[in-house]
């Protein structure tokens, strides 16, 4: 058989490459998305996950199985046939998808399932074998079909779309434990102690959450007057380091419905949060210790209506 109606292993990096941007872009609007604490982006971001993540799945099986080409495919001049039934176009579905999980599964192996190309006769890699596909370049004659089937590689070809399922699972796995430690995860694991703070006023706004009622050294509330009143809150020796310890806050708030920015300055990260309805504001700043491993102090801020005209100061030591 000419060697030559094959495509070259250039072509196919190349193609493979191309089929790989919209997986770079979803990986890095993850990462984004991550680090965006503040939800700028978030909406931008999303759109590029769910716009990438269709585009894959249309590429590499709706295209492939109908057209036997991706946009890579047809980039590199190379198309994807099958090595042991005839079909005039495409590839069809099933033998999409197994070739697509194939390679997640096995031809990630040490690269060996790439390497394999260089050993075939018929410069075929692995997830090609159990596909039982064959690439070849467009313009020359396309292999001849060679019966292949077997029990054994239709129940190999399962078992490996089986592992190409569960090797996709670690990634989802850890987008969203991160996206839980990120959000939720902290604002559960202090749920428990969002409890009514003796010293607290009276009015103090019930959508302000106030943690740790145990580590809180001081209150301090005065009136502003034109009915309004701050209180400060601070707490010492705060467990967890100054990011996670607001992020448990700017989650809490934003559950509540407060509009919150998370800013870093040369003292710590802080928070400032609003909900301008109700008529409240503030901040909630934190200093790390010498090791940035814990919270050394942590300040609420809450300016709020006031439900007294009291021009008293009042001050409570823990």
């Amino acid at each position: 058989m000419d060697e030559n109606i094959f495509a070259s292993f250039p072509r196919r990096l190349a193609a493979g490459a191309i089929d790989c941007l919209p997986k770079l872009a979803i990986c890095l609007a993850t990462y984004g998305l991550l680090k965006d604490l503040n939800g700028t982006y978030s909406l931008i971001l999303g759109i590029v996950i769910m716009v990438a993540a269709v585009f894959v799945v249309v590429n590499e099986i709706v295209l492939l199985a109908a057209l036997g080409r991706t946009v890579g495919c047809y980039a590199a001049g190379i198309v994807v046939v099958n090595s042991d039934r005839k079909r005039e176009r495409g590839i069809g579905v099933a033998a999409a998808i197994v070739r697509a999980l194939a390679m997640s599964a096995v031809s990630w192996i040490f690269l060996l399932g790439y390497v394999w190309y260089f050993v075939d006769a018929k410069k075929r890699m692995w997830h090609d074998l159990l596909a039982a596909t064959m690439v070849s370049r467009v313009g020359q004659p396309i292999p001849e079909p060679s019966v292949e089937k077997s029990v054994g590689r239709v129940i190999l070809a399962l078992v490996v779309c089986f592992f190409g399922f569960v090797a996709k699972l670690p990634i989802a796995v850890i987008v969203l434990s991160q996206l839980f430690y990120f959000s939720y995860a902290p604002f559960m694991a202090r749920a428990p102690t969002f409890v009514r703070v003796v010293g607290l006023p009276a009015d103090f706004p019930s959508a302000v959450v106030v943690p740790e009622a145990d580590r809180v050294s001081e209150i301090a509330t005065a009136d502003l007057g034109a009915g309004l009143k701050e209180t400060i809150v601070t707490w010492k020796d705060m467990p967890g380091e100054p990011t996670s310890v607001l992020i448990a806050f700017k989650v809490g708030f934003d559950l509540l419905g407060m509009k919150t920015e998370v800013k870093y300055t040369d003292n710590g990260p802080r928070i400032t949060f609003s909900k301008g309805d109700a008529g409240i504001s503030g901040v909630v700043a934190a200093v790390p210790t010498a090791d940035e491993k814990r919270t050394k102090s942590l300040t609420l801020d809450v300016v709020y209506p006031s439900a007294a005209t009291s021009t008293a100061v009042t001050s409570t030591a823990r």
